[in-house]
Parts: C-alpha cells; structure tokens; sequence
C-alpha cells in the first residue's frame, strides 16, 4: 500500500492510493448505471422516432457518449467521485491534493477514452506506476485516492 503526502494538501493526513482491483470494480458499476440508463432510453426512443435506422443508430450513440461524459464529469466535479468511486471510498484528485476542476473532468473523461483504445493499455500501465496512475492520470494530472 502506497502511502502519498501532496505537497499543497489542505489536508496534513497522507493519502493511500486507490488500488486496481477497487478502480476495476468502481469502473464496473459506473459501466452497468451508464448502460442501463442508456438502454431506457434507446427503449423509450424505439417506437417514437422518424429517423431511418442508421440514423437512430448514430444518434443514440452520441446521446451514450454525451450521458456517459455528464455523467462522470457532473459526478467528478460536484463530489471528486463517480458513484462507483464513492461506493468503494475512492476519490480523484489533483497532483496538489485539490479536487479537480470542471475542465479537468471533461479532460480525463476523454483521455478514459484514449486509455481505452489499443487494448486497454493506458490502463494497463498503472500496474508498473507506484501511484498506480493510468494514461488518463498522467494526462491530466491526477490522482485516485483512498478515503480514510
């Protein structure tokens, strides 16, 4: 367990790093509420829309990605934690020990994205970092922490 003091922290207590298996597992339930939430409203849309079906199919691809980035940057921005991460006592911060602004949000939402292509190997990557930061935290500059 890696034990990590932020320079500018308001707080004097030091942070734990959020480890793998509880970000694999917070990232799993975000998934399934994204999913579900998208699947209602694919279901909803089905039967009331005028458009051809690759249109529709365009569509509710981007309605996904939009829900999906409100979701974690709205969540991120307003409590440091999506509720997968809340639920574990994972929270993200700034490298400072900061909670991390809108913009960063939107940042690491989209750099998730690019962590996430090519095999999964941005995240892969925070098995040799002893912050335990994947391409999406070095990016942005982010941390994920255990809550005490």
């Amino acid at each position: 367990m890696q034990v990590w003091q932020p320079p500018n922290a308001r707080s004097p207590a030091p942070w734990i790093y959020g480890g793998l298996g509880l970000r694999f597992f917070a990232w799993i339930i975000d998934y399934l509420i994204v999913m579900a939430a998208n699947n209602t409203f694919y279901a909803i849309m089905t039967g009331h829309t005028p458009l051809a079906p690759k249109d529709f199919d365009a569509m509710m691809g981007l309605s996904g990605l939009m829900f999906s980035m409100s979701y974690h940057v709205l969540f991120l921005e307003r409590f440091g934690a999506t509720p997968g991460k809340l639920l574990f006592g994972l929270r993200v911060i700034t490298a400072q020990g900061l909670p991390i602004s809108y913009g960063r949000a939107v940042g690491r939402f989209f750099a998730g994205i690019l962590s996430g292509l090519l095999c999964y190997i941005g995240y892969f990557i925070a098995f040799a970092d002893v912050e335990r930061r994947t391409l999406h935290d070095r990016m942005c500059k982010t941390r994920v922490i255990r809550k005490r």
